[in-house]
């Protein structure tokens, strides 16, 4: 069974998480609006595999809005 890493992304005063598999990546949570969340993924997890999903745990700002600006990063 491949290994999963967890990246703790500290977005202020937030946090969003990667579950990192040796193909593929998921994004949970996406921080404020404005979040630059790419920036954040270059900085704290570099090179971490493509996403192929996300998980928003609920519909607080701070969990979703920054999944807008990531999606139209990608």
């Amino acid at each position: 069974m491949p290994a999963i890493r967890v990246h703790f992304l500290k977005l202020g005063i937030v946090r969003a998480y990667i579950l990192e598999a040796p193909e593929a990546s998921i994004l949970v949570d996406s921080g404020y609006p404005g979040t630059d969340l790419g920036a954040a993924i270059a900085a704290q997890a570099p090179g971490c595999p493509p996403f192929t999903a996300a998980i928003l745990t609920h519909a607080h700002a701070d969990h979703f809005g920054g999944f807008p600006g990531f999606m139209g990063s990608r």
